[in-house]
């Protein structure tokens, strides 16, 4: 149990410095590609790395764990979000 603590916390650690190297990297690369450009591939980027986790991850999550029907709206919601703010960031 507390080695998967562990593991938990370096999981959010990576996660919390690849999110703080994507604002610099992004600024500096909005002054080359339009930001809409740029938000297309974050996403695309993404969306590919949460499908490849997606195909492993399947088989051994529990269905309690999944996302429902009444999980989409704010699933969609947020993602419309996150296409928006970097649009508006550049503005």
């Amino acid at each position: 149990m507390k080695n998967e603590k562990v593991i938990a916390v370096c999981y959010a650690i990576a996660a919390a410095v690849f999110y703080a190297l994507n604002v610099p990297c992004s600024k500096l690369s909005l002054e080359k590609i339009p930001p809409t450009f740029m938000v297309a591939f974050l996403y695309l980027g993404a969306g590919i790395g949460v499908g490849i986790m997606y195909v492993f991850h399947h088989k051994h999550e529990p269905a309690t764990e999944r996302l429902e029907n009444k999980d989409m709206p704010y699933t969609v919601g947020m993602v419309l979000l996150d296409i928006i703010a970097p649009m508006l960031q550049s503005v």
